[in-house]
């Protein structure tokens, strides 16, 4: 007996993304150049994130969005019956690219929250 996490057969993964958007515009000066991280573009994200981890849009949360001078941090949770050893930054913008996405940069590897 392991507790009611591995019986469910669900696990959290938790990882940040650095991605070439902005948040809000303005919020650097520098940002203005860059695209808003608005409804559709984080819908494309989480499809992304989807394909990537083998699981439905559903299971892929967008926890916080952080901007910083690069872009923005997307601290994403993603809930997957098994922890899916692809889930790796490759694969991750292979599937970002096919949404029309740019590439991402891992800001902290995908880790297990139990």
């Amino acid at each position: 007996y392991i507790g009611t996490n591995c019986e469910t057969g669900i696990y959290g993964v938790q990882m940040e993304v650095e991605l070439p958007f902005a948040k809000v515009q303005s919020h650097f000066h520098v940002l203005d150049i860059l695209p808003l991280f608005d409804n559709t573009q984080q819908l494309k994200y989480r499809l992304a994130v989807a394909a990537a981890a083998g699981v439905s849009i559903s299971m892929v949360t967008i926890q916080s969005i952080t901007a910083f001078e690069h872009g923005i941090i997307v601290n994403t949770m993603v809930h997957v019956p098994v922890i899916p050893p692809n889930l790796d930054i490759s694969n991750l913008n292979q599937q970002l690219n096919s949404q029309g996405l740019p590439h991402a940069v891992m800001f902290s590897p995908p880790k297990v929250i139990l």
